[in-house]
């Protein structure tokens, strides 16, 4: 499942208003489900399938919080801290240029939310 979904979103070379609800209904069940497996003990164990399932959130929403909290702890938790602050700062970037402002949580915060 996880290697379609990885394939691209949804009809993302279809720009046709009527398509719009589908592949956003399509994309809100895809981010729900993966953030829901990313929680099971099982999926956890595999530090390698938690980041395949935030790269693939990404896919379908590129600004997912979740998603950026799951990869960075995941990183962080590997020892590849400079690709955990390289993520964080990714995101930020594409946050600012989407939202006119900056990300409101700090890379420490970032990390330190997946331990809630």
């Amino acid at each position: 499942l996880l290697s379609i979904l990885s394939s691209g979103a949804f009809l993302h070379n279809t720009q046709t208003e009527w398509s719009d609800p589908f592949k956003s209904d399509f994309s809100n069940t895809v981010v729900d489900l993966l953030l829901e497996l990313s929680q099971r003990n099982e999926v956890r164990k595999s530090p390698q399938l938690c980041l395949n399932i935030a790269d693939t959130i990404f896919i379908y929403d590129s600004l997912s919080e979740e998603a950026l909290i799951l990869k960075c702890s995941i990183l962080i938790n590997m020892g590849r801290h400079g690709l955990a602050k390289q993520t964080y700062i990714t995101f930020c970037k594409e946050y600012t240029i989407l939202f006119g402002e900056p990300f409101s949580l700090s890379f420490e915060q970032i990390i330190k939310a997946e331990h809630k």
